[in-house]
């Protein structure tokens, strides 16, 4: 650990390695400033003590990880605890108190909770039991592990016990260790240190040359009279005077430098080897000006870090960009088998189902702990029974998978079945649709020209910087900078593909990244696939996707706004919002079969349906690779070419319900579809349309995801008949959705208070002022405020935010206004309520010239003259 002077001095941090068995364990044991007179700032110390924990032991460590001690502080108090929890980091209490529902006891004085085990997530996935021992001042926190060796340690430092107990299949070995604290001897001869790793040669060869002099003055103190010590001395001392890095050697530069010194500094440097008091001088005055030289390189630096940084908005950015969610490097679950029959003299039980002993698993009966220890279909034997025990209790199983090999095969046995849900359905099946799309869908006449280089560099030039590779390991970059005969040559074979010719074998592999969907996933279900494919077929699908759908564009409804060119999600609910506000002032294989039938050219479908045949799909977790698996339904979401597919389906869908319900109105965006109607008997009459055109596609509607709304009180209870949720509010597509004359403020307001981990972010950050206030007009505002055209709310909310933002530029003045403090600025974007008034103009100003239906709503807004509004974009 690269600790700085002032953590080694103080004594204050310990850090450990142990190895049990293959296992390694890391510990660190911290003891924070306690608050008082003795340590005015003791929260800002304590701070500094654990930064190098937090940036070289949580952030850059791995492995299982524990930090425990006596921080003086409680678990909400420090920022270094949010970044440690950000980064999946969970303290042993609370890790008790989520798995197993045990209560958080306090451990100083029985009052306040001071003490904590830090756990890493390799750590609790091995956490088996955790227990709160009191003693006289400060409880003990007893923390268990599972492991595979025979061996016990125990950890006792300070007010903090650190056990770990290994299961084996015999009884273990107990071995007994304790760790003391030692604290350094301040007065003691600890070498010197650089305070900054990025340094400039002639500041490395002072610091040479300090450690050279400090090294003598050791050996002349210690004065060992053998003739091999006094032939060294006289070495180090020759080697002190030759020194590189001064001017005209050593002693001349002394010399010169004497001029500036002080009445004790030595003269001239001697010849001979110094006394011990001459040497101490000389110590002495080159650590002065070795520390004064290195003072003036930092300061330096830091001016030329500070000018690039204000030069550039990229670490501003970097400081408020949101940590990454969890990656898939272990599952859990909880799983609950209902106790059917139980035999108390054996311990044995008959469950409703088997049990999944995968993974490392702990087990408990009405919050009593046991252990399985056989287990055969759905009968086993536990360690223990409650003594209050009933058929129809449960077994609840807390399930970890950490092993790769388990969380490889758990996210491939849950997609595959998906994946080919409908290989076994015959062709005659999909007969239906595919008469519907014949009746109802006439060809287009689309016109592709070839790719020429320039569509092939835009393309690439389209790409983000970070843009992820596939298994041929090629990136934008190598492609854009590939001689104008070898593009020629790729374009040359793409040619030869669209003509039929197959793909090259390094593109039929795509690598899948599961992405969380919510911050604390931790199922397969909460991970969303992403295929990453080749960037060959990526770049060349981008290009034909682009074409087709510009095309496409003219045929399709204005209410199909999905993937649509110069369409956008604030389209549809901004215009249901008006609707609203309206009213309340007056009183695989079919599809690919649709997608030729409409014209589309074969050299672009055919090359599409060779890749999706051929091409294997690969989970990444961990760095490894899980076993491939085809797959024969849907669309790769890393395909562009699922965009135009996805847009056939919306089209389709459109076609289908203006055929059998021409009452309603339905709307889509992608895959989030709507209907709209100015009665509950026609809605229902398009829910059912709706239903059924899932049915031919053998598709599920989402009910937990999907609502009802209605703006008369009479048509809200005919709804209650739904099977769907009843909502008055709603987030739709990025927007708030408010449904009759009472405006809602709730979805704004969690959308503002989601700024609260930003601001402390916003306040430490070493920016400058300027930059502060850019970064609240480009980052926070926008997310904050997303989605503000359909909703009213009063200025209150506004003057909120602004006090915050006013309180995180550090603008603390008794008296001043901060509203006056934003709208002097070089920057008056900064206020959220002139952010507020441009966003709004600008979107409504943008919507109006999109949808001339949009501007006749307002039109005929504006002549009811009823200003009673409900939220919405018009008033």
């Amino acid at each position: 650990m690269p600790w700085q002077r002032s953590e080694q001095e103080s004594g204050r941090i310990v850090t450990s390695a142990h190895l049990l068995g293959n296992t390694k364990l890391q510990v660190i044991n911290a003891y924070g400033y306690c608050r008082g007179p003795t340590w005015p700032k003791a929260k800002q110390l304590t701070e500094n003590l654990l930064s190098t924990v937090t940036s070289h032991f949580v952030i850059g460590g791995f492995g299982i990880r524990t930090i425990c001690g006596d921080f003086n502080f409680s678990e909400d108090e420090l920022d270094s605890f949010e970044i440690w929890r950000q980064f999946g980091w969970v303290s042993a209490q609370r890790f008790a108190s989520f798995h197993w529902g045990h209560l958080v006891k306090p451990t100083c004085k029985g009052a306040t909770e001071r003490d904590f085990i830090w756990l890493s997530p390799e750590a609790q996935a091995l956490c088996c039991h955790i227990e709160v021992l009191d003693i006289i001042e400060h409880a003990t926190v007893a923390v268990d592990f599972s492991c595979d060796v025979k061996a016990a340690y125990e950890d006792n430092l300070g007010a903090i016990s650190f056990l770990i107990n290994a299961d084996g299949r015999s009884e273990p070995v107990l071995i007994s260790l304790t760790l003391r604290c030692t604290f350094p001897d301040l007065a003691g001869r600890g070498e010197v240190q650089l305070r900054a790793d990025h340094t400039t040669l002639a500041v490395r060869d002072w610091f040479k040359q300090l450690r050279r002099i400090q090294s003598l003055r050791h050996a002349i103190h210690a004065n060992n009279d053998y003739t091999s010590a006094q032939v060294a001395r006289c070495e180090h001392w020759s080697s002190i005077l030759r020194a590189r890095g001064f001017d005209k050697g050593f002693r001349t530069f002394w010399n010169i430098g004497y001029e500036d010194g002080t009445p004790h500094d030595p003269p001239v440097l001697p010849i001979a080897i110094p006394s011990c008091e001459g040497i101490d001088r000389i110590y002495a005055t080159f650590r002065d000006r070795f520390d004064r030289l290195e003072s003036w390189h930092i300061r330096q630096r830091c001016r030329v870090l500070k000018a690039k940084r204000d030069a550039s908005m990229a670490g501003l950015y970097g400081e408020l960009r949101r940590q990454p969610k969890a990656k898939p490097d272990l599952l859990w679950h909880d799983h609950y088998y209902t106790i059917l029959d139980f035999e108390p003299s054996t311990g044995s039980l008959h469950l409703d189902r088997p049990l999944d002993l995968r993974g490392q698993s702990t087990w408990t009966i009405n919050r009593v702990r046991t252990t399985v220890m056989e287990s055969e279909d759905d009968l086993c034997q536990v360690s223990s029974l409650p003594t209050q025990l009933i058929p129809g209790d449960e077994l609840h199983q807390h399930q970890v998978l950490s092993n790769l090999t388990e969380v490889h095969q758990a996210f491939v046995d849950f997609w595959r079945p998906r994946w080919n849900a409908y290989s076994d359905i015959p062709e005659e099946d999909w007969l239906r649709i595919v008469n519907f799309a014949k009746a109802h869908m006439r060809p287009i006449s689309f016109d592709l020209p070839a790719i020429r280089p320039s569509h092939w560099q835009k393309a690439l030039r389209r790409h983000k910087p970070t843009a992820a590779r596939g298994v041929d390991g090629l990136d934008h970059r190598d492609f854009l900078h590939m001689p104008s005969a070898l593009t020629a040559s790729l374009l040359t074979m793409l040619s030869s593909i669209e003509a039929g010719a197959p793909w090259p074998s390094q593109t039929h592999t795509g690598l899948i990244q599961a992405l969380a969907k919510t911050p604390d996933a931790h199922e397969v279900a909460s991970f969303r696939p992403i295929v990453v494919l080749s960037l060959l077929y990526r770049t060349w699908g981008s290009i034909r996707s682009r074409q087709l759908l510009a095309q496409l564009s003219q045929y399709l409804p204005a209410e199909q706004v999905g993937f649509i060119p110069g369409q956008e999600a604030v389209g549809i609910w901004a215009y249901w919002q008006a609707l609203v506000e309206l009213s309340c002032s007056r009183s695989m294989a079919p599809l690919f079969w649709m997608i030729d039938y409409i014209g589309t050219p074969g050299f672009a479908t055919g090359p599409w349906a060779t890749f999706l045949s051929t091409m294997s799909r690969t989970f990444v977790v961990q760095g490894e690779l899980s076993q491939c698996s085809l797959s024969t339904v849907g669309f790769p979401e890393g395909d562009a070419l699922s965009a135009f597919a996805m847009c056939i389906l919306d089209w389709t869908w459109h076609i289908y319900a203006q055929q059998f319900c021409p009452s309603v109105n339905a709307y889509s965006y992608v895959d989030n579809l709507g209907l709209l109607s100015l009665d509950a008997g026609s809605l229902a009459i398009g829910f059912s349309t709706m239903t059924s055109f899932f049915k031919l596609w053998r598709l599920e509607i989402d009910l937990d995801k999907s609502y009802c709304w209605a703006v008369d009180g009479d048509n809200r209870k005919a709804l209650a008949q739904f099977p769907l949720q009843r909502l008055e509010h709603a987030k739709e597509l990025g927007g708030s959705l408010t449904v009759g004359a009472r405006p809602r403020v709730c979805d704004i307001k969690d959308r503002m208070s989601r700024l609260d981990d930003r601001w402390p972010v916003l306040k430490r950050s070493a920016a400058s002022l300027t930059q502060k206030l850019l970064a609240l007009s480009t980052v926070f505002w926008p997310e904050g405020l997303h989605g503000i055209l359909s909703c009213r709310f009063a200025y209150s909310h506004l003057d909120v935010l602004r006090r915050k933002a006013a309180l995180a530029l550090g603008w603390r003045k008794a008296g001043s206004s901060p509203a006056m403090r934003f709208l002097l600025s070089d920057t008056p974007f900064s206020d959220p309520l002139l952010w507020h008034h441009k966003t709004v103009l600008m979107d409504f100003r943008r919507l109006c010239r999109k949808s001339s239906d949009f501007f006749m709503r307002w039109a005929t807004f504006f002549s009811c003259l009823q200003w009673r509004s409900a939220s919405g974009p018009f008033l």
